[in-house]
């Protein structure tokens, strides 16, 4: 078993540093000394703040981005524009980063102010307006070097920071059994648990391991009286770098320690009753059962899953099979045509019997027909493929229902089935149906964007240990309710809104002007060519036109200049098909294809149709506008209460040293 970490950090909904060590194995001791309150800035003041152009914005913490933003977000507000965004640190920057969507510069070398004023950007700030977000009473280093330095300098304090240390030392006795690392990322809050601590557990603590950003943080520690073998420096407060530091250190010793202490309790522990053994084998028994079927019914959900993806596959296939044979064709009759205008052309000038016009007339208007129908053929093929692809979707989603009605109803008369038998034979019944819950309500969340039915699974299992024994389980009980908070405040994609916006644009894509090089010029000619007595210098015309464009498509890497009225319909009928699949796409939240669909209709748009027209402008802005937006809801992927319940769940089922280990 590894050691425990005690982690002294404010509360938050999912911290991934506490997420990330519950995965390396560590148990988490969480403590916050601190409490952040926040500080309600005046309407006015987020408006003046909001719309003003700064020269620089520097954030000074995560809490300062976080709470910053949610008070922008309350009153429907933007991030400010600014030429340079600063933080003092990567933990800063990740935070700030999603919220201001603008890049965020920091100092590599050491993680403070000191490091942050040696930019260049700052060393001459004579008539800049530069803006400060940060928690109230702290270091005045910053604005301070910035007026030097000639800036018109604001300060925002957007939260306080409350002590909060009345139950240190109770807890104690607890840490010095379990904990083996105090990790801590604010030389405040470092010091408000140290000087909470009695004289006893000031002594241990000395004697633990201590993990803290490099710089000033651990040069503050170390003169608190922490043993300097016991401090190790982090390159950053992020916390892949924590972690990193947390796998390096050595604490062989105290596991061995760990379990010289188990033997010597075991050893003096009474036996215990062999029911024990006998209720955790059934216990283990009941939950391979579970397990099981969940297996089976997600193996035949991925079943229907990928069906529907290779009929949709399929389909796609065989149109684009369709329409290369159509061009195949259209490219055949045309070289016929021209064949014939060649062999009329030589008749002519070895002065042969007039040719009759009439005849080739006809034989055009007869081609021309043949062409018409195979297109027409073509788009009633096109159309009934489509409809099959649609019923085949539907299908695949008639059965993709039915699959998960039949799974809910499978988990639920498995749930049902647990909880007879452990109410029977068991205790801890009600600690496996809630992990169960949270887990079942992580897979609504992410393989079915089902947010209202993961908030729902998430309060049963809080209601269900709430029932069972509330104070054993209040930790747990305290962050299900806070994941539930953290999902509820979740933003949903409408994705209605998005499709009513694509369906507006396939209506006005057919008016949209083609690039006047790609008209056929038949229509201006016409009643040249209508004139019989003409008939040869039309075909030389003809011929002309023909071989200038031969020569255009071969410099052009096999563009056609100019599209005949068929050619048009079926580019119009592509990018409408474009924009369904975009809308099918939307609804089924599929970024990657939702995206891919329409910077294809970029590229007709600017290979085809006149630029500068206001309307081509319009549906052009139009698309951008669509595809910078996001179809895939951003939940979450893990939830500290599961990784929470786990662990619980997997000391229950570890088997545990008894009669002296043996």
């Amino acid at each position: 078993m590894r050691p425990g970490v005690l982690l002294i950090r404010p509360d938050q909904h999912a911290d991934p540093l506490e997420l990330g060590i519950r995965d390396h194995g560590f148990p988490v001791f969480r403590h916050a000394v601190v409490a952040i309150e926040s500080v309600n800035l005046a309407a006015e003041q987020l408006q003046a703040i909001s719309t003003k152009n700064w020269d620089g914005i520097v954030v000074i913490s995560p809490n300062a981005a976080r709470e910053f933003n949610r008070q922008l977000e309350q009153a429907q507000l933007e991030w400010p524009q600014a030429k340079h965004y600063l933080t003092v640190g990567p933990g800063t920057a990740e935070v700030l980063s999603p919220f201001c969507q603008q890049p965020v510069t920091w100092p590599a070398q050491a993680f403070n102010s000191e490091a942050l004023l040696e930019f260049p950007e700052l060393a001459s700030l004579a008539g800049e307006n530069w803006l400060i977000i940060t928690g109230e009473n702290g270091r005045e280093l910053l604005p301070d070097s910035l007026k030097k330095r000639g800036a018109t300098v604001e300060v925002c304090a957007c939260y306080r920071r409350q002590p909060t240390t009345t139950d240190v030392v109770a807890n104690e006795p607890e840490w010095q059994q379990q904990v083996a690392v105090v990790l801590v990322s604010s030389l405040e809050q470092a010091q408000l648990f140290h000087g909470a601590l009695s004289a006893e557990g000031k002594d241990w603590v000395n004697q633990t391991h201590w993990i803290a950003p490099s710089g000033r943080i651990l040069d503050g520690i170390a003169e608190l009286g922490v043993a300097p073998d016991c401090l190790h420096a982090a390159p950053s407060a992020m916390p892949s770098a924590l972690i990193k530091t947390l796998l390096s250190l050595p604490l062989e010793s105290w596991q061995s320690k760990t379990k010289e202490t188990t033997r010597e309790n075991a050893v003096n522990a009474p036996h215990s009753s062999t029911s024990a053994p006998q209720q955790e084998t059934s216990e283990q028994v009941k939950s391979k059962d579970k397990r099981g079927g969940g297996r089976f019914f997600s193996g035949l959900l991925m079943v229907l899953v990928i069906a529907s993806l290779a009929v949709l596959a399929t389909g796609g296939w065989w149109v684009w099979q369709q329409q290369q044979a159509l061009n195949a064709a259209t490219n055949a009759e045309i070289a016929s045509v021209t064949q014939r205008l060649e062999q009329a052309e030589q008749v002519t000038t070895s002065s042969a019997p007039a040719v009759d016009t009439a005849t080739i007339e006809a034989e055009v208007e007869r081609l021309r027909a043949v062409v018409d129908d195979r297109l027409a053929s073509e788009r009633a093929a096109r159309e009934r493929g489509l409809e099959r692809l649609a019923a085949a979707q539907e299908d695949a989603a008639a059965s993709l229902q039915q699959g998960q009605s039949q799974m809910a109803r499978q988990l639920t008369r498995m749930s049902e089935q647990l909880r007879t038998s452990e109410a029977r034979q068991g205790s801890h019944w009600h600690l496996l149906e809630a992990y169960d819950l949270v887990g079942a309500a992580m897979h609504r969340l992410n393989f079915e964007y089902q947010r209202d039915m993961a908030i729902q699974l998430l309060a049963q299992a809080e209601e269900l240990l709430s029932t069972a024994n509330a104070d054993a389980y209040q930790l747990v009980i305290r962050q299900l309710r806070n994941d539930q908070e953290m999902l509820a405040e979740l933003p949903e994609v409408d994705t209605q809104s998005i499709v009513l916006r694509l369906h507006r644009l396939q209506r006005s894509v057919r008016d949209l002007p083609l690039q006047h090089t790609l008209i056929d010029e038949e229509a201006t000619d016409s009643t040249d060519r209508s004139d019989i007595s003409n008939w040869r210098r039309n075909l030389a015309a003809a011929w002309q036109s023909f071989t200038t464009d031969l020569v255009k498509v071969q410099r052009h890497d096999g563009l056609p200049m100019r599209l005949d009225s068929d050619q048009r319909a079926l580019l119009f009928g592509r990018m409408e098909l474009q924009l369904q699949i975009a809308q099918q796409a939307a609804l089924n939240h599929h970024q990657d294809y939702y995206q891919a669909t329409l910077r294809e209709l970029l590229g007709y748009i600017d290979d085809y149709f006149i630029a500068e027209q206001r309307s081509v402008e319009q549906v052009r802005a139009e698309i951008e506008s669509l595809l910078a937006m996001n179809v895939e809801p951003d939940y979450p992927s893990r939830l500290l209460s599961h990784a929470m319940l786990r662990d619980l769940v997997d000391e229950l089922r570890e088997p545990r040293p008894i009669n002296g280990g043996q």
